[in-house]
C-alpha cells in the first residue's frame, strides 16, 4: 500500500469524525446539561433532540436572514466593481464570503448553549403537559383504527 493512500484515508476519516462531532455538538451540550440537572433518561433524550432541532432551526433562520447578503455578493458586487466602486464591491464580497460563515458558526454555538440552559428548568413541566395531551381519542384503538 502506498503511504500517500494511507495518509489520505486517515485524513478523510478524521474529517468525517470531525464533521460528526460538529453536527452533533448541540445534542451533546444539551445531553450534558440534562444529565447535570438530573432529568430522567426519557426526558434527557427528548430534551437533547428538541434542543438539537431548535438549534438547527435558529441557524437556518439566521441563514435565511443572511441570504440577501449572499445575493449582494453574487449580483450587485460584480456590477459595482464594473462601475468603478471597487472598494465597496470588495467590502460586500468579503462581508458575504467570510461574514456569513462566521456568523452562522457563532450563532450555532451560542444557540447550542443558550437554548438548553433556558429550557432545562421548564422541561419537566413541558413533558408533563405533553403527556397529558397524548391520550388517545375515545373510540380509537392503539393502532388508530
Amino acid at each position: 500500500m502506498d503511504a500517500d493512500l494511507i495518509v489520505m484515508t486517515a485524513l478523510t476519516l478524521l474529517t468525517a469524525l470531525g464533521m460528526v462531532v460538529a453536527v452533533l455538538l448541540p445534542a451533546w451540550i444539551a445531553w450534558g446539561i440534562a444529565w447535570r440537572s438530573r432529568m430522567c433518561r426519557t426526558q434527557r433524550r427528548s430534551f437533547a433532540f428538541t434542543c438539537l432541532l431548535l438549534t438547527y432551526g435558529v441557524v437556518m433562520f439566521t441563514g435565511a436572514l443572511l441570504l440577501p447578503l449572499e445575493t449582494l455578493k453574487i449580483f450587485i458586487a460584480p456590477d459595482l466593481h464594473g462601475r468603478g466602486y471597487v472598494t465597496l464591491a470588495k467590502g460586500i464580497f468579503v462581508a458575504a464570503g467570510q461574514g456569513t460563515s462566521i456568523m452562522l458558526i457563532v450563532v450555532g454555538v451560542i444557540a447550542a448553549v443558550v437554548i438548553p440552559l433556558k429550557l432545562r428548568r421548564r422541561w419537566s413541566a413541558i413533558t408533563e403537559a405533553l403527556a397529558e395531551n397524548a391520550v388517545t381519542s375515545p373510540g380509537l384503538d392503539h393502532d388508530g383504527h
